[in-house]
C-alpha cells in the first residue's frame, strides 16, 4: 500500500532521468502516465522496431530498463518505489504500475542517480587494462538482484562462436528490406528529431560483435579489438514477458553500477534478435540450460578517449502524462 505521492514536479524530474534508459536504436518505446496515487508504464508500440525485434524483446527490454531507472530516479528523490510488474492480464502493453512511499536515499542511491546522466552506450574498443573479477563483482551481483543470471564469457574460448552466430544473425537481418528501411530510419544521419543512433555515436569502424551502424565520428587510438574488454551474458530461466522485462531492469542495474564505477559498456542484442542464432547460442553456451537475452560487453576506456556526447532524448511530454480517472485495477493475480 502506498504512504503518499511524490509532488508532480518530482515525478517528472524522476521520469526525465528515466528517460535516459538506454533503448534499441534509442528508440525509447515507453509512455508514462500518472494517475492519481500510481505511476504506470505501457509500451509505446509506434516506436517498436518490428523488423529488427520480431519478437518484442527489445521492446521489453528498453522499457525494463526504463522502468529501473525511474526506480532508481524516484529513490535518490526520496521515494521508495512498489512495482506491479505486468498489473494487468487483459492489456499485455501496460507493463508496470508503481505505489510510493518515502524513504530517505542512500548514498547508493545518489550515485547510481547520477550515473544515469553520464552512462552512455561506448561503441569505440575498449583499453588494455584488464577487467577483473573484482570487478565484475558488484556488476554482475547487481543484475542478479534483479532475478536473471550474468555469464562472464571466455572471449578465448567463446570468440569464434560469437563471430559465427554475429555473421549469420547479421545475414539474416540485412536479407530482409523492411530492416534495410529500418536501419536507414533510426541510425545514421537520418532519425527523426529526439529518438535514434546519430554519427556522432558511432565509430568509423566496426567493432567486437556490434552491428553495423553508418560509419559515425567516433575515433579512437586502438585499431585492434580482437580481445577488447569482456563479455556478460544476460539469460533467465524463462521466456516469457515478464523475463524481458526483469532482463531490462537487470540491465540497467548493470549498466549503471558499471559506470558508477568508470567501466564502460555496450549492449549487444543482435545475435539475440533472429530466433536461430538465439537458439544456437542457447545450446551452445548455456547448454539449453537457461534463456539467452542479451550481451553486454564491458570495460575500461582508454585514457585519452574523449567523453562521449548525449545522444538525443524525446521531450517529456511524449513520454509522460498526467492523467486523471481510473486506468485499470490491478489484477491481483498478477500484482
Amino acid at each position: 500500500m502506498s504512504h503518499g505521492v511524490p509532488s508532480i514536479d518530482t515525478v517528472k524530474a524522476a521520469i526525465a532521468l528515466a528517460g535516459r534508459a538506454p533503448s534499441i536504436h534509442n528508440s525509447q518505446p515507453w509512455l508514462w502516465t500518472m494517475r492519481d496515487m500510481t505511476l504506470h508504464l505501457t509500451t509505446e508500440r509506434q516506436r517498436w522496431l518490428g523488423a529488427t525485434d520480431p519478437a518484442a524483446r527489445d521492446l521489453l527490454l528498453s522499457c525494463g530498463a526504463a522502468l529501473h531507472h525511474a526506480q532508481i530516479a524516484f529513490a535518490s528523490l526520496g521515494w521508495a518505489t512498489r512495482v506491479h510488474r505486468l498489473p494487468s492480464s487483459r492489456h499485455p502493453d501496460r507493463l508496470a504500475a508503481l505505489e510510493f512511499w518515502p524513504k530517505e536515499p542512500t548514498e547508493h542511491d545518489i550515485a547510481l542517480s547520477a550515473a544515469i546522466c553520464t552512462r552512455r552506450s561506448d561503441r569505440r574498443p575498449y583499453g588494455a587494462r584488464t577487467v577483473t573479477e573484482d570487478d565484475l563483482q558488484p556488476v554482475e551481483a547487481a543484475a542478479r538482484r534483479q532475478g536473471v543470471h550474468v555469464h562472464h564469457l571466455n572471449l578465448a574460448v567463446a570468440r569464434n562462436s560469437l563471430d559465427e552466430l554475429v555473421h549469420e544473425a547479421l545475414d539474416t537481418q540485412t536479407a530482409d528490406p523492411v530492416w534495410r528501411i529500418e536501419q536507414r530510419m533510426w541510425t545514421g544521419p537520418y532519425p527523426a528529431p529526439g529518438v535514434g543512433v546519430p554519427l556522432s555515436n558511432t565509430t568509423h569502424d566496426q567493432q567486437l560483435y556490434e552491428r553495423p551502424f553508418y560509419a559515425g565520428a567516433l575515433t579512437d587510438t586502438i585499431t585492434s579489438t580482437a580481445e577488447s574488454g569482456e563479455i556478460l551474458l544476460l539469460a533467465t530461466d524463462r521466456d516469457d514477458p515478464q523475463s524481458c522485462l526483469q532482463t531490462g531492469e537487470a540491465t540497467s542495474a548493470l549498466l549503471l553500477e558499471a559506470t558508477a564505477s568508470g567501466l564502460s559498456t555496450c549492449s549487444l542484442s543482435l545475435v539475440t534478435e533472429v530466433e536461430t542464432t538465439r537458439s544456437e547460442l542457447r545450446r551452445r553456451v548455456l547448454a539449453d540450460a537457461t534463456e539467452p537475452q542479451l550481451l553486454i560487453r564491458i570495460g575500461w576506456r582508454t585514457q585519452d578517449s574523449d567523453p562521449l556526447p548525449a545522444t538525443p532524448r524525446l521531450r517529456l511530454e511524449e513520454i509522460f502524462q498526467h492523467a486523471t480517472g481510473p486506468f485499470a485495477t490491478l489484477d491481483p493475480a498478477r500484482a
